[in-house]
């Protein structure tokens, strides 16, 4: 997370599985993650993108910590603005907040290197847009054992 307020808070809830070493909180930048390609088998961002200063690094960066393979899902933005014809996609308002068509979220993630890209709108108020996508394998990738539990990252 960006916030250092936000990762104290981070660390108060989480402070078990951090003693025990499940869990590991870094205050940082969503476009330059301190990972080693390839670490995580999942990526999640939720009410996030939607303020960092560019997005569009933030979703390479994702696709960069993947494994081939690994799956993301990430709410961009409240798409009530877009369906009203408020805002113009791919802008940002007076207080930083991006907000996209589901047609430029699609592409975006898609420019950012992932693959089988779906974008729906979650059911609650804001009506944030999911992107859900993959990062290529060069094989077909087999789903894991039930008893496997996957390495995540949570990004902002």
């Amino acid at each position: 997370d960006a916030s250092e307020m936000q990762v104290e808070m981070a660390r108060r809830r989480l402070a078990d599985r951090l003693v025990a070493g499940t869990a590991e909180i870094v205050l940082g930048d969503a476009a330059a993650l301190p990972w080693e390609d390839g670490r995580f088998s999942v990526v999640a961002s939720l009410d996030s993108v939607k303020f960092f200063p560019d997005p569009e690094a933030a979703l390479r960066e994702m696709v960069r910590v993947l494994r081939p393979g690994g799956r993301a899902a990430v709410t961009l933005a409240d798409s009530r603005a877009s369906w009203e014809g408020t805002v113009e996609s791919g802008t940002a308002d007076a207080w930083g907040m991006w907000y996209w068509s589901d047609a430029d979220a699609r592409r975006m993630a898609e420019e950012a290197g992932f693959v089988d890209v779906t974008v729906s709108v979650l059911p609650v108020v804001s009506k944030p847009q999911l992107v859900r996508g993959m990062k290529p394998a060069p094989f077909p990738v087999q789903e894991a054992p039930e008893t496997a539990a996957p390495v995540e990252a949570v990004v902002g």
